[in-house]
């Protein structure tokens, strides 16, 4: 009796753990995967172009003489501002293009 006690209520809390599980809306392909990459790749663009603004309101604020750097954080700041440039000129590059399979070539590319 208490064997088939303990079935059921093991049976039971499977059940309603497959249940909770089946009512959550997760993708197919993981939940990693479930972003837009469209949608993804703009936001990421309005990131960064709002980074690049505040960093070349920084370089005219010294340049204006309102906030002064040190040549240290001048030097850091132009850095800063070349590697958003750069970074926004790879995702304008990649908007026409699959990125999954231009990675994809990278890698077995390398591995080659």
């Amino acid at each position: 009796m208490r064997v088939l006690a303990v079935v059921a209520i093991i049976s039971f809390a499977l059940s309603s753990v497959s249940t909770c599980f089946a009512q959550r809306d997760y993708p197919k392909s993981g939940y990693r995967h479930s972003i837009d990459p469209e949608e993804h790749s703009a936001k990421r663009k309005k990131q960064l172009e709002a980074l690049l603004e505040e960093a070349s309101a920084k370089i005219a604020d010294h340049s204006s003489g309102r906030s002064l750097l040190s040549d240290e954080d001048m030097a850091k700041t132009e850095e800063h501002m070349r590697m958003i440039e750069q970074k926004l000129e790879r995702l304008m590059e990649d908007d026409g293009e699959d990125k999954l399979h231009k990675k994809r070539a990278r890698k077995k590319h390398t591995e080659l």
